[in-house]
């Protein structure tokens, strides 16, 4: 389940499962039932968010998610917490201190999931925060962190780190790897000769997952004209999408 989402690109792409998100889905309802954190690490593109969807949809909890910007301040994150899990706005006279005892008090009313998305863009305090929310005696709450060198950045809040039960790293696919997502998610991509892929990964998309879902999105213009999947196909879209043009080794 990694990569591409159904709704985004339309019938016929399927969800595939790699190894990182199938010990996923199984070890977070374990870390959860612990009191644990789970945590997503790696770079942008390389299916952490699709992976958090296929978490999502796995428990019939509510989701609250938030996405830190790198300029969000302490309180910031605090009002985005509460805006997210109260579904309206904070009002920009509240103080951090009334937020955060309203925070515990709704965590503790009900459970319910709480992802925060770009994680290492929280400041110290903001960490601190967030650990002191999800250690209260009375939360009722689990907590996912998911961001780029998330593992590094928790370095400086060694608490919050030490209550991450499950890391879930996601790197760029290796060759094996990617051309069992990529023909096994589309017939598209099935049709076409896999060392035309490895080709195509070697120039432009270096394994990183959301530059194939560009391509894709190209390839399906490009078919819906009445192209066909191949090497021409695939070096139009590589054009396209790096801004120079692209000629496969033969």
């Amino acid at each position: 389940m990694i990569g591409l989402d159904p709704k985004v690109l339309g019938s016929g792409t399927t969800l595939v499962t790699t190894e990182t998100v199938d010990v996923l889905l199984t070890m977070a309802p374990v870390t959860f039932d612990a009191g644990y954190i789970v945590a997503l690490d790696g770079p942008a593109g390389c299916g952490k968010t699709t992976a958090l969807t296929a978490l999502k949809s796995q428990f019939n909890l509510p989701v609250s998610c938030v996405s830190l910007d790198p300029r969000s301040s302490d309180k910031d994150v605090i009002k985005q917490l509460h805006s997210a899990i109260v579904g309206v706005p904070v009002s920009r006279r509240a103080l951090r201190t009334e937020l955060l005892g309203d925070l515990r008090l709704r965590l503790a009313a009900s459970p319910r999931i709480v992802i925060v998305d770009e994680a290492q863009n929280a400041g110290i305090t903001a960490l601190e925060m967030i650990r002191t929310l999800h250690m209260d005696p009375t939360s009722n709450w689990h907590l996912v962190l998911s961001g780029a060198q998330l593992d590094k950045r928790l370095t400086s809040e060694k608490m919050l780190k030490s209550r991450v039960m499950h890391w879930s790293r996601f790197l760029p696919l290796k060759d094996n790897e990617l051309v069992a997502v990529l023909t096994g998610m589309h017939p598209m991509f099935a049709s076409i000769d896999p060392a035309l892929i490895l080709n195509a990964n070697r120039v432009a998309c270096h394994g990183v997952l959301r530059e194939w879902v560009k391509l894709l999105t190209i390839m399906q213009a490009l078919t819906a004209r009445g192209e066909i999947a191949g090497r021409s196909m695939l070096e139009r879209a590589l054009t396209a999408t790096t801004g120079r043009v692209v000629k496969l080794p033969r």
